[in-house]
Order: structure tokens, then C-alpha cells, then sequence
């Protein structure tokens, strides 16, 4: 029989972690009008405003039709409008509208309050270690 607490305890945990975590991110950008991810293009809209779709995936680790995809829906919503880019007609490029502009805020409240909730259960000792360690982790396990 297949337990997976306890035969990959460590991933385990972490998966439960993440899916918290997710979940209650998820709940409050669904009063922005996002989706889990949306934010992420945004918040790369908000460093760097007018980027090549190509480079908004790049950054982001996504596929070309998943960027595609999402500056579409975002679009659709009002936070994201695509121009022409003017030194290459194949490529357009991403902008944040007024309404996506002032979602760069939000969602940076939301990420810090996200971070506050899993910090808080921990002491800063603690907290500081966790950060370390899933640093250590993110630089040592191979990439997808």
C-alpha cells in the first residue's frame, strides 16, 4: 500500500504547505478578479511594463501559449492591453492598464499577508531557518 506521509514525508508536508498557501492566495485574488497566476504576470508587469510576450514567458517559466492565454484572459479583464511592438511587427508587447496598475499593490498586499500567515506560526528563528533551508533547496535540486 502506497502512504505518502509516510514514505516521502518531507514532500509530503510540503505539498500540504504549498496547497494551503495557494488556497488562501487564491481566495483573495478572487476578490481582485484573478486566478492563482495571474498575479505573477502582473506583479512582472508592475517591475517591468511593456515587455515582449516572449520575455513574459521566459521570465516566468511558462510556456508561449500559456502567456498567451493569460494576457488574453487579463485582457479580457481589463488589467492588460497588447500594443504592436513598434521595432518588430511580429511582436507585441504588454502593458498594464490603469486598473492593472493599481492591482500592483494589492497583490503585493496580499503576497505580504500570505507571508505574514505562514511566518507568524514560527518563531523568527524559525521562520529565518525555513527560509534558508527552502533557499538551499531551490538552489541545489535540479530545474524542470
Amino acid at each position: 500500500m502506497v502512504d505518502l506521509e509516510s514514505d516521502a514525508p518531507l514532500g509530503h508536508r510540503l505539498v500540504q504547505v504549498v496547497k494551503m498557501h495557494r488556497g488562501w492566495v487564491s481566495t483573495q485574488l478572487e476578490r481582485l478578479g484573478l486566478h492563482v497566476g495571474q498575479e505573477l504576470l502582473l506583479a512582472q508587469l508592475c517591475r517591468e511594463d511593456g515587455i515582449r510576450q516572449t520575455s513574459l514567458a521566459r521570465t516566468l517559466g511558462i510556456e508561449l501559449p500559456t502567456t498567451n492565454k493569460m494576457l488574453r484572459r487579463l485582457e479580457a479583464s481589463g488589467f492588460v492591453e497588447r500594443r504592436s511592438d513598434p521595432e518588430d511587427a511580429r511582436a507585441s508587447l504588454a502593458y498594464l492598464t490603469p486598473q492593472g496598475r493599481e492591482t500592483c499593490e494589492r497583490i503585493s498586499e496580499i503576497w505580504q499577508a500570505a507571508d505574514r500567515r505562514l511566518s507568524g506560526v514560527l518563531s523568527p528563528d524559525d521562520a529565518a531557518q525555513l527560509e534558508r533551508l527552502l533557499g538551499e533547496l531551490i538552489r541545489h535540486l535540479p530545474k524542470p
